[in-house]
């Protein structure tokens, strides 16, 4: 059968535009159908609020320590980084509704209780062998809520309730342990690096000169405002019709698209069982991440706690306006448009703080994200690992979400888009020593 192209890559995030580059350098024909007006999927540089200042609205922070694929395309395009210009000096902890100032998040009577529970944490984290699916492992008494983790643990309330904050991206009930507990495997087992080092490094120009800089390498046939309705695929090769029903063939098919809008798609025939079991229940993701400007706060101003609406504060750079704080919300419903919730959630760790702007994207509003990273819900670990990734037809998927380490991360991205290309190139070229 003639096709258009060798490979069809649905989704132009970090990981599509990493497998289509891959591709054209082995000399492969490559069309990417990108459902939104830009590139780039969840990461998303743009203008702050009405400002000449651009920030970062999805990912943008990386280790290269411990993150390999980030530093091979950054050496690959001579990217610019840079890190954090403004780090926090003064810390407010919210513990027990009590606001605390100091290094410490919890009065020194318990740091014995602290380093338990570090120790604890430390231990279940070493057990994963990162990287590899969880249902291949024996961790069945890890696939449980992170409340029930840490409840598990017996600690101290004040210590209890600052390992419960963990969560930035959903609440503690609806959280499964393993998704923590992976990444701080990936962070050589260390809650430390995990919640501290891993958001030092930063794009100076953006995660935009990373997606140009893999666009432009990949020689693909980019479209852009091209959501896909249907993909027909099976061993003659794949099919993929856009919701304006331009239609479009290929030897192989690439599905880089979060896994929450797969249902919006038709496929053809139907994902296996446990794909659509898995995508059909909707990851629980759904922080905001708020850039805001505050006046009347404390140089160097950090908070840290279960509050109203925001779970995590920090002082990022200087813009004429004032100060720049970036923060997540966490699990809490905070509406990105409302001046009054943000200023209350802002209040909650200074009753001075004045909030002068801000400015968000709401990605559970995002028709082609429908939430932020993947968040696997308790029970679902071993459950779906392995059959989230799998191969069907001549079907493949990519994204960070079929990562089985750094899944939420541009690191994930990055390794899913380079293992989809693989795949790719075996089913149109066979495995490699096919004569």
């Amino acid at each position: 059968m003639q096709h258009q192209y060798d490979v069809i890559v649905v989704g132009g995030g970090i990981s599509g535009l990493r497998t289509a580059r891959d591709l054209g350098r082995a000399g492969k024909s490559v069309l990417v159908l990108e459902a939104q007006d830009r590139l780039g999927g969840r990461v998303y540089y743009d203008r702050f609020a009405d400002t000449d200042k651009f920030v970062e609205f999805g990912g943008g922070w990386f280790n290269t320590a411990f993150q390999p694929q980030m530093t091979s395309e950054i050496e690959r395009y001579s990217l610019k980084i840079a890190v954090n210009p403004k780090p926090a000096t003064a810390f407010r902890w919210l513990i027990g509704g009590q606001i605390s100032n100091g290094v410490s998040p919890v009065p020194l009577e318990y740091m014995a209780e602290m380093e338990r529970g570090l120790y604890e944490t430390t231990h279940a984290a070493r057990r994963i062998e990162f990287g590899t699916a969880w249902d291949k492992q024996d961790l069945a008494d890890l696939d449980v809520s992170w409340e029930r983790f840490v409840k598990g643990l017996s600690l101290a309330a004040p210590v209890e309730e600052f390992f419960l904050n963990w969560c930035s991206s959903s609440e503690p009930e609806d959280t499964n342990a393993l998704d923590i507990l992976t990444w701080i495997a990936g962070f050589e087992s260390s809650p430390w690096r995990t919640y501290a080092e891993s958001m030092i490094y930063h794009f100076a120009d953006g995660t935009k000169s990373l997606v140009d800089a893999l666009a432009a390498d990949s020689g693909a046939d980019i479209r852009l405002d091209s959501p896909v309705a249907r993909i027909e695929h099976g061993k003659d090769g794949v099919v993929v019709t856009t919701r304006s029903g331009a239609t479009f063939t290929g030897a192989v098919g690439v599905a880089s698209v979060p896994i929450n809008v797969w249902p919006d798609v038709e496929f053809v025939p139907p994902l296996s069982p446990l794909k659509r079991e898995v995508s059909a229940e909707i990851h629980p993701g759904r922080t905001v991440k708020l850039w805001t400007v505050l006046d009347n706060v404390s140089e160097g101003f950090s908070a840290w706690g279960q509050g109203q609406g925001c779970n995590w504060l920090f002082r990022f750079d200087d813009v004429p306006e004032g100060d720049l704080y970036v923060g997540f919300s966490g699990g809490y419903d905070l509406d990105p448009t409302n001046a009054d919730a943000i200023q209350d959630a802002v209040r909650v760790f200074d009753p001075n703080a004045k909030v002068i702007k801000f400015d968000a994207h709401d990605w559970r509003a995002n028709e082609f994200a429908k939430g932020t990273w993947m968040i696997r819900r308790p029970g679902e670990g071993l459950r779906y690992h392995s059959a989230i990734p799998a191969k069907e037809g001549d079907l493949i998927f990519g994204g960070s979400d079929t990562s089985f380490g750094w899944n939420g991360w541009m690191e994930g991205a990055l390794e899913t888009g380079a293992r989809a290309a693989v795949e790719a190139l075996q089913a149109l070229d066979g495995p490699p020593g096919k004569v």
